[in-house]
């Protein structure tokens, strides 16, 4: 059988060579990793600012390399210098 990699990516936190995928993360935990409020997650959310989805019962989801893309996540206040 043959194994089939993925190949290496940019760390979307430090811009390390590394082997990504996309996580689904909830509101709860896309508040801690921003340090934002809920009712900041859910506006991002409506205004398209982070990419989501809904699963099958309903939740939404945010996928954790898109609250990234932001540029002031890019600056060192965040500690994205490094993982």
């Amino acid at each position: 059988m043959i194994k089939h990699e993925r190949p290496m990516e940019e760390c979307y936190v430090c811009g390390a060579p590394a082997r990504q995928s996309r996580v689904p993360i909830t509101i709860r935990t896309a508040m801690e990793t921003a340090r934002a409020s809920r009712s900041t997650v859910k506006r991002w959310m409506s205004e398209g600012k982070v990419e989501w989805f809904r699963t099958p019962r309903g939740s939404p989801r945010i996928y954790l390399d898109s609250l990234f893309k932001d540029p002031a996540f890019q600056s060192e206040d965040y500690g994205t210098d490094s993982c």
